[in-house]
């Protein structure tokens, strides 16, 4: 074997592409994949859990739905007496003025003269209310 001098293998080496091998000239080995379907089935355990979920999502949807149709009812229920409420409290305003006015002093000495009574200021008796 010939020795080479230092001066001719760094020439080797400088002159070497810089560049990675490509890696798609290489041949792959051929993998086989293989797919194995199994059904899966629940468990007893399983199935109870996802039955009472789905039962006690059921019944608490119509409790929901059950308050808030008596939420509705209610509400309807409390206009209707708010508006009785305001029609009486009209009523009872009205009924007010008429008494305000019938027990007014003018009406009063009219009815009495219309009666033939006259006013006599010697049976005028002031009562003061004593606290």
């Amino acid at each position: 074997m010939a020795m080479r001098e230092p001066h001719q293998a760094y020439q080797q080496w400088n002159t070497a592409p810089q560049t990675a091998p490509d890696r798609r000239q290489q041949p792959r080995p051929a993998t086989k994949t293989v797919k194995i379907q199994r059904n899966v089935g629940l468990s007893m355990m399983e199935l109870f859990v996802y039955a009472a979920l789905v039962v006690t999502i059921a019944i608490s949807l119509l409790f929901v739905l059950s308050l808030k149709s008596e939420s509705f009812t209610m509400q309807a229920e409390k206009t209707a007496l708010e508006n009785e409420i305001y029609m009486t409290q009209g009523e009872i305003t009205e009924l007010e003025t008429e008494v305000n006015h019938l027990a007014s002093h003018e009406r009063i000495y009219d009815k009495a003269n219309e009666l033939g009574l006259t006013m006599n200021n010697s049976n005028i008796r002031v009562v003061e209310k004593n606290e």
